[in-house]
């Protein structure tokens, strides 16, 4: 069981390395500056005086499911917004697709490592004081800063026992990238 355990651990710090070079690539991307900070205490509002906005999107595989969870303030949100000339859109809307993009450049970058899986769509909050437990299975956690304000993420994953990295060689060729068109 220690061995399955370790095994797991190291998979969830390679979904964690590669997170963290996703959400930096991705807001690079949107010409948005963030640069990764200490994590600090679990997951918790950036900014306890400003409504936040919390967008959890899960995802499920062979022997794996989780979630990810992005916190940022609203105020944050909408410098974004304006930056990319988009002032005046919905600031939850559009924390959930920065979510549903994040994760999805995480499956593309997970893929070619031998895990595959599929998304759900994102679910949003807003408030303040925004708190959430810490899942019983493995989590970590990641914070970033730029101009605007902070931007939390945090990563669960439960894996099922005997859960193994699929042989690169069996999947059905690379997922989609950003961007591409797929036809059907």
């Amino acid at each position: 069981m220690s061995s399955d355990r370790s095994f797991q651990d190291s998979v969830l710090e390679m979904m964690r390395r590669h997170l963290e070079a996703a959400n930096l690539e991705m807001f690079s991307d949107f010409e948005i500056s963030v640069r990764s900070v200490a994590p600090g205490s679990p997951l918790v509002t950036v900014n306890e005086l400003e409504p936040s906005i919390v967008a959890v999107i899960g995802y499920v595989g062979d022997g794996i499911r989780g979630a990810l969870t992005m916190i940022a303030s609203d105020a944050a949100v909408a410098s974004w917004l304006v930056r990319m000339g988009s002032e005046g859109a919905d600031t939850s809307d559009a924390l959930g697709e920065f979510s549903n993009m994040l994760l999805g450049r995480l499956k593309t970058r997970l893929h070619p490592e031998g895990l595959m899986f599929q998304l759900t769509t994102p679910t949003i909050a807003t408030g303040r004081e925004l708190r959430l437990s810490t899942p019983p299975s493995g989590s970590v956690s990641l914070s970033f800063e730029e101009p605007a304000g902070k931007i939390r993420l945090r990563l669960d994953a439960h894996f099922a026992p005997g859960f193994e990295l699929q042989e690169t060689g069996s999947l059905d060729g690379p997922p989609a990238q950003a961007g591409e068109a797929i036809l059907f």
